[in-house]
C-alpha cells in the first residue's frame, strides 16, 4: 500500500473518492462511507456538486437494484476492479480496470431501442433477421402442407 504522503494531492483525493464510492456501493450510509474515506461528510457533497462523473457514480450507488449480482455488475462497470501490476515478477502497483462489456450489457438492458438490447418479451429484431425468420417459416409451412391432388 502506498503512503499518502508520497503521492500527489490529486491522487490522494481520487483514492478517497474511490473509497467513498466503493463503500456506498456496498450499502453503507453516506456518513459511514465518508468516515471510511477519511473525509468530512460535507466534502463528499462538495465533490458531488463539482464533479459530474463522481455525481453519476454516487447516483448509481444509491439506485442499485436489489439483486446483488446485478449490483456487482453495475459496480464493476462503473467503478472497476483493482488488479495488480507486476514487472519482472515483482508487484509494482495496481490499476483499476472497468468493464466495457458489462457497461454495454447494462446500457442494452436499460435502453434497448437505443442500444439494441432486449425489449420486453424478447430480443429486438432488425429487418434482416425478421425477413429471414419469415422466409424460413414459409418454407416450413410449405413442407408440412399436404400435396395437391389434381
Amino acid at each position: 500500500m502506498t503512503d499518502e504522503a508520497t503521492i500527489s494531492p490529486e491522487a490522494a483525493r481520487a483514492a478517497r473518492k474511490d473509497t467513498f464510492l466503493c463503500a456506498l456501493f456496498s450499502g453503507v450510509s453516506v456518513q459511514e462511507a465518508a468516515r471510511l474515506a477519511s473525509v468530512a461528510r460535507r466534502t463528499v457533497y462538495d465533490w458531488r456538486k463539482a464533479d459530474a462523473h463522481f455525481a453519476t457514480l454516487w447516483s448509481a450507488a444509491e439506485n442499485q437494484p436489489d439483486d446483488p449480482v446485478e449490483a456487482e455488475a453495475i459496480r464493476r462497470a462503473l467503478m472497476g476492479v483493482k488488479k495488480p501490476v507486476y514487472r519482472g515478477g515483482t508487484l509494482v502497483g495496481e490499476v483499476t480496470e472497468k468493464s466495457d462489456s458489462l457497461l454495454m450489457f447494462l446500457l442494452k438492458s436499460r435502453q434497448p431501442a437505443k442500444y439494441g438490447g432486449k425489449a420486453e418479451g424478447g430480443a429486438v429484431e432488425d429487418d434482416k433477421l425478421k425477413g429471414a425468420r419469415d422466409a424460413l417459416f414459409s418454407k416450413l409451412c410449405a413442407l408440412t402442407r399436404p400435396p395437391h391432388s389434381g
